[in-house]
């Protein structure tokens, strides 16, 4: 499995990612938004080591 990440030039923050195993898909983390609201999960991941106060729901 190969990722190709992009990261802000400002902070090093990790922006937007491309998997090679899924073509066409361009995986952005939520936490990017100031209003995450706004949007809906698509899909989650590492849920099993999420804090025990996290609670997201997908679609």
């Amino acid at each position: 499995m190969n990722l190709t990440f992009h990261f802000c030039s400002n902070c090093g923050s990790t922006v937007y990612w491309l998997p090679d195993f899924r073509s066409g898909l361009i995986a952005v983390a939520l936490g990017c938004f100031e209003d995450a609201d706004k949007f809906e999960l698509d899909q989650s991941v590492y849920n099993e080591s999420a804090h025990p106060w996290i609670h997201l729901r997908t679609r």
